[in-house]
């Protein structure tokens, strides 16, 4: 099933502004697009069948041994791969999430559950299933302590936790439950270098967990998943990882100077967040009429969030851009409000 995440930008050929991608807006670094373009050479040959290379870095960088290492091509197809290994288990989904959690387990035959993230999720009994959450959570930005994901895994042995963490370096409060791997072998953290590095394109994430559970996984992934051009992009970002992290108090001020903004329209609530995204609900029309304007008339993209589970067709998603582009978004929102108030 193909659904409206990510982002839309094919879909429109004279947007100036994407707001409905939570990738961060200032891209890949010219470093890394100069390794790009030396390495175009290495088409030529097939890429290492298992990505060795980038799992061996990878283990290095979080003091793993590589055997706690699978590399995928993006974490959608690790969100699968997991899904497949233990098809037809049991699955409660914390919601509002990522559409390809339940997705992955439909199509593996799950008995999917889910649980809003409003309620207190973490002090549920989890007996002998897989439970799937992001921190922090995507479409709102919703952390979860590490010590909250310790007691889960203490209180549910039985249980596997799925923890996505694609989000944790864009997110001022996030702390990474990599520690906890050494300690707790039902826990599976999936990472991405998509959203961080901005290389959506490319398609590049991995699995970090027991050695036994990644053995498992290992096995339903094909050969030659990780093409030559990802591993060159993973391997120098490995190499060069702090140094090309964005700066997540920049990354926090502007975001929540964006949400200050929004937010002081009284006719949208703001869903406080300290990633480079958040929540926003209008209060008086569907989200869907201001998406529509944005485009028509600004070529802005915003992320309408009516199909995530647990929301409704007031909800969109903001994640933020450069700073005149966020004047522009601010000027498009007062445009449609003081549009949509004298028409009713």
């Amino acid at each position: 099933m193909i659904h409206g995440h990510g982002n839309e930008k094919n879909n429109y050929s004279h947007l100036i502004a994407d707001f409905s991608s939570n990738v961060w807006y200032k891209g890949a670094s010219k470093e890394l697009i100069s390794v790009l373009s030396d390495s175009l050479a290495s088409i030529a040959d097939y890429p290492e069948p298992d990505a060795g290379s980038l799992k061996r870095k990878i283990a290095n960088h979080y003091h793993l041994d590589k055997s706690n290492v699978l590399v995928s091509n993006g974490s959608t197809e690790a969100f699968y791969l997991i899904a497949q290994v233990y098809s037809g288990m049991k699955s409660t989904i914390i919601t509002p999430c990522f559409a390809e959690y339940a997705d992955a387990c439909n199509m593996h035959h799950h008995q999917v559950v889910t649980v809003s993230n409003t309620t207190k999720w973490q002090n549920f009994p989890f007996e002998e299933q897989l439970v799937w959450f992001a921190n922090p959570n995507n479409p709102d930005g919703k952390t979860v302590s590490l010590k909250e994901i310790e007691q889960l895994l203490i209180v549910n042995p039985s249980s596997v936790f799925v923890l996505d963490e694609a989000y944790i370096e864009l997110c001022d409060s996030g702390e990474t439950a990599i520690r906890l791997l050494v300690s707790y072998p039902n826990l599976i953290i999936v990472r991405s270098f998509t959203k961080t590095f901005s290389i959506p394109g490319i398609r590049l994430g991995y699995i970090l967990s027991s050695r036994k559970i990644i053995d498992k996984i290992s096995r339903f992934q094909i050969p030659w998943s990780i093409n030559s051009i990802a591993l060159a992009a993973g391997n120098h970002i490995m190499e060069h990882y702090t140094e090309l992290l964005p700066d997540t108090t920049m990354i926090k001020k502007e975001s929540v100077a964006l949400q200050h903004e929004i937010g002081s329209i009284t006719q949208l609530k703001i869903y406080s967040s300290n990633c480079n995204f958040f929540l926003v609900q209008s209060l008086f029309r569907p989200a869907c009429e201001l998406k529509e304007l944005l485009i028509n008339e600004f070529g802005i993209l915003i992320r309408d969030a009516s199909n995530f589970n647990g929301l409704d067709a007031y909800f969109f998603r903001i994640a933020v851009q450069r700073p005149q582009m966020n004047k522009l978004l601010i000027k498009g929102i007062k445009q449609w409000i003081k549009t949509k108030n004298n028409s009713m």
